[in-house]
């Protein structure tokens, strides 16, 4: 089974340029659930998450001079997991699209929204009740990035 809130954690990243529209965008995602599972059970516990993912993205830059302004990322990749409590562990994999809209608010830094959808490869549960993972994933992301030059 797993949470009903979701996953909380911290995702770093990169974003590499090998041309002018093309980047690679890996990172990786340390978390922990929002909710206890089972969460009707007085012996829940929280679930934890280590993992990683790797994107190719062709980037459309915003219109404006002074580099203050949006760009969209549109991407391509796959994630891998490894999900753990103190009483199972499990490991999934998903492929599938991303995107990032970055607005710049001042010299090299911005906010980003990132999102993604994934087909789930791995969906073995063992350890985590008797259910399979959900055929699909997705997640959003809300951040900060500097830009170095």
């Amino acid at each position: 089974a797993a949470p009903t809130g979701g996953m909380f954690g911290v995702a770093p990243f990169a974003t590499v340029s090998f041309s002018e529209r093309w980047v690679i965008r890996p990172s990786l995602a340390i978390g922990t659930s929002t909710s206890r599972v089972p969460p009707d059970q007085s012996n829940s516990v929280n679930i934890y998450m280590f993992g990683g993912r790797l994107d190719l993205c062709g980037r459309m830059p915003g219109n404006y001079i002074d580099h203050r302004g949006i760009e969209f990322d549109i991407c391509a990749g796959g994630d891998a997991a490894r999900v753990w409590s103190n009483r199972a562990t499990a490991f999934r994999g998903s492929v599938g699209p991303s995107g990032v809209l970055r607005g710049e608010i001042g010299q090299n830094f911005g906010l980003e929204f990132r999102t993604m959808v994934g087909v789930n490869l791995a969906r073995s549960a063992d350890g985590f009740g008797d259910t399979d993972l959900p055929p699909f994933v997705a997640a959003a992301e809300l951040g900060a990035s500097v830009r170095f030059r």
